[in-house]
C-alpha cells in the first residue's frame, strides 16, 4: 500500500471519498521508512537497521494527505508527516537498543515472549 492508497481508504471510511487527494505520493513503506528516521532506532545496538513490522511510516504520510484534503488547503500536503516517527529521537540523541526502547531504561522493554504456548 502506497500513502495515496491509504489516504483514499482513510476518505472513505470517513465518507469523505469525493475529496480529491492535493498530492499523490507512490512510495513504497520501505522508502519512506528509512525516510522517516525510525528505521535507525530498530534492531540490536550493533546490528543494521530494521525494516518496520507494519506500514507505519505510510500510514503516517497517507493520514497527513488525507488531513490536507480535508483541510481546504490550510494544510501542506507535502509537509513530510513521515519524519515525525524519529524526530524526537533525533532531536534527543537517541539510539537504537536492542530489546528496549531507545529511550530505556526511562521508557519500556520487551518482555520475552513463551513461544510453546
Amino acid at each position: 500500500m502506497t500513502p495515496d492508497q491509504y489516504a483514499s481508504e482513510l476518505l472513505h471510511e470517513l465518507g469523505c471519498a469525493e475529496a480529491a487527494l492535493p498530492a499523490a505520493d507512490t512510495r513504497e513503506e520501505s522508502v519512506l521508512w528509512a525516510a522517516s528516521g525510525a528505521q535507525y532506532l530498530t534492531g540490536l545496538a550493533d546490528g543494521p537497521p530494521l525494516a518496520a513490522p507494519a506500514p507505519l511510516a505510510t500510514c503516517a504520510r497517507g493520514a497527513w494527505l488525507a488531513l490536507s484534503a480535508l483541510s481546504g488547503g490550510a494544510l501542506d500536503a507535502n509537509f513530510p508527516a513521515h519524519q515525525l516517527l524519529g524526530e524526537r529521537a533525533a532531536l534527543l540523541g537517541l539510539r537504537r537498543q536492542g530489546s528496549a526502547s531507545p529511550a530505556a531504561p526511562v521508557a519500556c522493554s520487551t518482555v520475552p515472549m513463551d513461544s510453546s504456548r
